[in-house]
């Protein structure tokens, strides 16, 4: 699997995670039904990445990565440059990178999607934005994975206490294939919050 690169499964059907608890426990439920099959979420990680701007110009934001998935996900170092990143062999986890504005520290808020490939980031230095995000299953006899990827939408992030995160999505999320073609007629609305604590992993 290329690092960096974690996709969504849907098919043709509505999915939805949950967050909450209708017991009245204090740890919160977070878990994805699909297909009559519910996924829990009970890791979650995020990767300091730094600051970041265009290439060959001044920097103007702040980038998070953010990685929730069922307990099978863990953290991988990546043998040629050290940095690390989350995987694994068999399960469901989704996958965000977000830029708050500003380059002294991450800052939650409400990310738009942004096409950074064909937008410079000095055109949207005050904004909070997200150029990517993904989900991943990662079935038995499936190894490859089925993807799919947001083409729009918005994140929301809080901070409810050091490093316990909400994360809340409402996305528009289509199929591709091999990570790089979108397949015609898979486009999902996709909307589902997580929250739990966080390990913090320094990738700068």
């Amino acid at each position: 699997m290329v690092k960096q690169t974690y996709l969504f499964y849907f098919l043709l059907s509505p999915v939805f995670f949950s967050c909450g608890d209708d017991d009245g426990d204090d740890e919160p439920v977070n878990t994805l039904t699909f297909k009559g099959t519910t996924y829990t979420f009970e890791k979650g990680f995020v990767f300091d990445e730094g600051s970041t701007g265009d290439d060959g110009g001044d920097d103007t934001h702040y980038r998070y990565y953010f990685q929730i998935g069922e307990k099978e996900l863990e953290v991988i170092t990546d043998e040629e440059d050290g940095d690390k990143y989350a995987d694994c062999n068999q399960c469901v986890n989704a996958y965000f990178q977000l830029l708050s504005p500003g380059i002294s520290g991450f800052k939650p808020g409400t990310f738009e999607f942004v096409d950074t490939d064909n937008l410079s980031l000095s055109n949207v230095s005050g904004k909070y934005l997200f150029e990517y995000a993904d989900i991943e299953f990662i079935m038995p006899g499936d190894d490859d994975g089925t993807y799919f990827e947001a083409i729009s939408g918005t994140v929301t992030v809080k901070e409810n206490s050091n490093l316990n995160y909400t994360l809340t999505c409402s996305m528009v999320v289509q199929e591709t294939n091999d990570g790089s073609n979108f397949i015609d007629g898979t486009k999902q609305t996709v909307s589902f919050s997580f929250t739990g604590d966080f390990t913090y992993i320094d990738n700068r």
